[in-house]
C-alpha cells in the first residue's frame, strides 16, 4: 500500500507534467514539450525561448486536453463502432501524453486501420498512410539538433494525423461548444495560476550531468559525482567561499536559525549554508524523482 501510496503522490504527478528524467527533452517529440519550449523560459536548458509565459503555457495545455477529452466524449456517445471508439482515445492518450517514444507511435496503426475499413476515398487514405510511415520512420537525428521549432517535426505530423482522423467524424461534434469550455478552461487556468518565484541558480547550468547524487565543498573546491554509462565520475570546479557549514533537513523543508525554509516543491538533498547567506543543495524540482541539479539560492541572513 505505501507504494502505491508514493507512486500516486511522488511519481504520478512528475511523470504527468513530463518530468521525467530532465526539464526540456526533445526526444520525447510531444506536443506538452512543444509548448513548454515555446512558451517557458529557461536561463540553463531553454535560454532561446521565443515567449516567456508559463502561465499561458499551463492554460493552454489544460484548454487542449479538455478539448481532446470533451471530443472523445462525443465520439463515444455518439458512434456504434467500437472500433472508432477505441481508436480515438489511443490517439487521444498518445496527443496529451507528455512522453513520446518509437513504441507508443506504433499504436497509431490501429486508428489507421479504423480508417482503413472506412468509405473513405484511397487517396485520404494513402496520406494517413504517408503520415503514419514519416511518424514511426522519420529517425530523429536528422532534425532534433535543428532550431525551434524545427526539431518538432515527429510533432507536425502527429498533429496533421489526429485532424486528418477527426475529420470524417466532425459530424458527431459540436465545435461551439468544445470552444466555450476550452476557452472558460484558458481562462480559468491563467486566472488561478500562481507563478513561481525564480530565485534560484542552478549552479552547474547546462551541463549538469543527467544522474548527479552527491556534492561537497572544501578547499575553495566543489566536487561534484555522478554516474553514466561508463560507471561513477567524480568532477571538480573552483568555488570561493568564506564559510560553508551543513544544514538539517525537516521533512523537505530546511532547518535555519531554528526556522523553516521552504526551497520548493522538489526533493532535497544535502543542503549547506555558504558564507551566511547562501544555501547550496540537491533538488529534483522540474525533474524525475532523484534526478538532482545543483542549486543557489541566497536568503536573508538576518533571519
Amino acid at each position: 500500500f505505501d507504494v502505491w501510496v508514493f507512486y500516486l503522490k511522488e511519481v504520478l504527478p512528475k511523470s504527468s507534467a513530463g518530468e521525467i528524467s530532465g526539464e526540456y527533452v526533445r526526444n520525447y517529440q510531444s506536443l506538452l514539450m512543444f509548448l513548454k519550449e515555446l512558451l517557458v523560459h529557461d536561463s540553463s536548458y531553454n535560454p532561446n525561448a521565443p515567449f516567456n509565459s508559463p502561465t499561458l503555457f499551463t492554460g493552454i495545455l489544460l484548454a487542449i486536453k479538455i478539448s481532446v477529452l470533451s471530443i472523445g466524449l462525443y465520439i463515444t456517445n455518439s458512434s456504434k463502432k467500437g472500433l472508432l471508439t477505441l481508436s480515438y482515445w489511443l490517439l487521444a492518450s498518445i496527443l496529451i501524453s507528455p512522453y513520446g517514444s518509437s513504441y507508443t507511435f506504433l499504436l497509431l496503426i490501429i486508428p489507421f486501420l479504423t480508417l482503413v475499413q472506412s468509405e473513405e476515398k484511397v487517396f485520404y487514405k494513402t496520406v494517413l498512410l504517408v503520415l503514419l510511415f514519416l511518424i514511426n520512420n522519420l529517425p530523429l537525428h536528422y532534425f532534433i539538433k535543428n532550431d525551434f521549432p524545427f526539431a518538432y517535426w515527429r510533432v507536425f505530423f502527429l498533429l496533421l494525423f489526429c485532424i486528418a482522423f477527426a475529420y470524417p467524424y466532425s459530424k458527431y461534434i459540436r465545435w461551439k461548444r468544445i470552444a466555450a469550455i476550452a476557452a472558460a478552461s484558458l481562462s480559468l487556468s491563467i486566472l488561478f495560476y500562481t507563478p513561481q518565484k525564480a530565485h534560484t541558480q542552478n549552479i552547474l547550468g547546462a551541463q549538469t550531468p543527467l544522474l548527479l547524487y552527491d556534492y561537497a565543498i572544501q578547499n575553495q573546491k566543489l566536487d561534484y559525482q555522478y554516474w553514466d554509462e561508463k560507471g561513477a565520475h567524480k568532477e571538480t570546479i573552483d568555488f570561493r567561499y568564506d564559510s560553508v557549514q551543513s544544514l538539517s533537513l525537516r521533512g523537505n523543508e530546511v532547518l535555519f536559525r531554528h526556522q523553516s525554509i521552504y526551497l520548493g516543491k522538489g526533493n532535497i538533498v544535502s543542503p549547506m549554508l555558504v558564507d551566511k547567506h547562501k544555501i547550496i543543495y540537491l533538488s529534483d524540482e522540474n525533474r524525475g524523482i532523484g534526478f538532482f541539479k545543483l542549486i543557489c539560492v541566497k536568503i536573508n541572513p538576518t533571519l
